[in-house]
């Protein structure tokens, strides 16, 4: 299982992020639940998250889920101290305002885009991003694209339209 971690260290309290895709395991996300106590992480992106009856499970108390009622492809999971603003809470995607230090503004998006269908979430993605440019942007997700700008695999057709996306909107990977 792969994590990915990011620390904001320059903000006044440091902010503690990862990734991961739980592939809608009950033993990914039991673990996952140790994990986020032992690294003390603030934010959690996660895509394939373990449903039941609608409803995202697992994690800890102190944590709040934030996902769509149903069936769920992307969830925030975040500290319950931190303050936040919904901007979009789709399946596919869930985008976040973070409040830090009671100043600083941190759009967070979790992403998720299946493997069997058009990679139809960009078009949201580019309108949030097009609506917060001047704003500090963090993107995780699981967009089943490959291309060797990230890691060393042949490109395929998704790939080729997630490069072109990111060239397009000048994001940093």
């Amino acid at each position: 299982m792969a994590v990915l971690g990011l620390a904001f260290n320059n903000l006044a309290k440091g902010l503690n992020c990862s990734l991961i895709n739980l592939n809608h395991a009950i033993a990914a996300t039991g673990q996952m639940e140790q994990d986020l106590i032992k690294c003390d992480i603030d934010i959690l992106c996660i895509t394939e998250p373990y449903i039941v009856n609608e409803h995202v499970l697992g994690f800890p108390t102190g944590y709040l889920k934030i996902y769509k009622q149903g069936s769920p492809w992307a969830a925030i999971i975040l500290k319950t101290e931190y303050k936040f603003i919904p901007i979009l809470i789709t399946n596919d995607i869930v985008a976040i305002n973070l409040e830090i230090d009671n100043v600083n503004m941190l759009l967070f998006i979790s992403i998720y885009c299946s493997p069997s269908e058009e990679i139809d979430a960009l078009s949201e993605l580019g309108k949030i991003l097009e609506q917060f440019k001047d704003e500090m942007i963090v993107i995780n997700g699981d967009l089943n694209a490959k291309s060797p700008a990230w890691i060393p695999v042949e490109q395929d057709k998704r790939g080729k339209t997630l490069l072109e996306f990111i060239y397009r909107l000048d994001i940093d990977i």
